[in-house]
């Protein structure tokens, strides 16, 4: 994933939420559209092989198909 996707990508937990969930920046509604928050970002980091315990693997795969696509 290149500097600028990174930069474009978030990590953000909405309260309610058990996983965390990725975002575009600037963007309210998370990457499986299931999410709606507003809140503080995260940084994305590097994505490893498979989501973690934490993460939405939808959001996950989402992130990662954007990452393989360039």
């Amino acid at each position: 994933m290149t500097e600028v996707q990174q930069a474009e990508l978030v990590w953000r937990w909405p309260g309610a939420a058990r996983k965390a969930h990725i975002y575009e920046k600037g963007d309210s509604v998370s990457l499986c559209r299931r999410w709606l928050f507003t809140g503080s970002d995260q940084p994305l980091g590097t994505l490893g092989d498979k989501p973690g315990p934490d993460d939405c693997a939808p959001c996950w795969r989402k992130a990662k198909a954007r990452a393989d696509a360039n």
